[in-house]
């Protein structure tokens, strides 16, 4: 017979560190926050490296013969790591990479990184609208299939004054 050593409680969680605890935050609650670690300075760099490369994009695509608005992607960079590589190393970040490895057993693939363009009232992009990230699964599961991962730039709270880019 198995010794209970709290009433009602079979089975417990151990934290060993804040990526497990930030992984039960995931397992119970279906989200958490990770501290980026990023500096003030850092995000200043990366918000203006966005820009252009949001510039840099629209132009590349449409030498291509596509105009992002005309096929309601003009607030989606597709791949902005490879339009721009240093967001290489906002998608590989160290704690990331640890709270995945958490939640995933040390085994996953980098599915998809793209970039939303949130303009407030501004306009609608077709990524708010309900929809599954891994269409074509007619099942449920108990672990988690894969992880979104929302790395924001700027302030998109209802409180926070929305200031539309150029």
């Amino acid at each position: 017979m198995t010794e209970i050593a709290r009433y009602g409680v079979i089975a417990t969680t151990e934290a060993n560190d804040i990526y497990d605890v930030l992984a039960e935050e995931v397992r119970s609650l279906g989200y958490t926050t990770l501290n980026s670690g990023l500096t003030g300075a850092q995000f200043d760099e990366l918000s203006q490296l966005f820009n252009r490369s949001e510039v840099q994009y629209e132009i590349e695509v449409s030498t291509q013969g596509y105009e992002l608005r005309e096929i309601n992607e003009r607030d989606t960079i597709r791949l902005l790591p490879i339009v721009c590589p240093n967001f290489w190393r906002v998608v590989f970040h160290p704690p990331l990479y640890q709270l995945l490895s958490r939640l995933l057993a040390n085994y996953f693939v980098l599915n998809q990184v793209n970039c939303l363009i949130n303009r407030g009232n501004l306009s609608k992009y077709h990524q708010a609208q309900y929809h599954r990230d891994l269409p074509y699964q007619h099942f449920t599961s108990s672990r988690p299939l894969a992880i979104n991962a929302l790395f924001a730039l700027d302030d998109f709270t209802l409180l926070s004054k929305m200031v539309p880019r150029a």
